[in-house]
């Protein structure tokens, strides 16, 4: 009998202190849950990498085809990233629009440096009612230096967007 209050005490006081570890252990597990996340992303970003410039541009035109935000931002450069990730999580990393959608795009590009490259993307645009639009993509891809961090050796740097219509 003397035991028993000692043993609801000691249990009172185990559960505070398994509560708190629980609360560490949680806290560790999700660390490593987050940490494992991270790795398992830059693993995916870095087989999905582009290996040269003309490849950037064409994984960009095809993420924007397909409507996929998280392309588009591992396509971007660190700064660039720090402007539009906002944007990207308040669409669900889902871009455009389901209509018009793209069709099609062609790109053209000049360089004008050694590890600069200019790329305008045009996409033309479709819909169930016939029109006649496109939207414009310019976007500059630099060479990322000194960046084991990142798991591009490429990236955008600048992107600029506008759209025209036919009449």
């Amino acid at each position: 009998m003397l035991n028993r209050p000692i043993v609801k005490k000691c249990s009172f006081l185990g559960g505070l202190l398994l509560s708190s570890h629980l609360i560490y252990a949680a806290n560790q597990e999700t660390s490593a849950s987050d940490e494992q996340q991270t790795r398992r992303i830059y693993m995916l970003e870095k087989s999905l990498a582009p290996i040269n410039p003309k490849g950037v541009a064409a994984k960009w035109a095809e993420a924007v085809k397909n409507r996929n935000g998280a392309v588009q931002y591992m396509l971007e450069c660190p700064e660039l990233q720090k402007t539009t990730l906002n944007n990207f999580i308040e669409l669900n990393w889902v871009t455009g629009v389901s209509s018009p959608w793209v069709a099609s795009y062609t790109m053209t590009s000049q360089q004008t440096k050694n590890d600069i490259w200019n790329f305008t993307i045009r996409y033309k645009l479709t819909s169930s009612s016939p029109i006649d639009w496109a939207n414009i993509d310019k976007i500059s891809v630099v060479r990322l230096k000194n960046n084991d961090d990142s798991s591009q050796q490429w990236c955008i740097s600048q992107l600029k967007q506008s759209s025209t219509e036919k009449k």
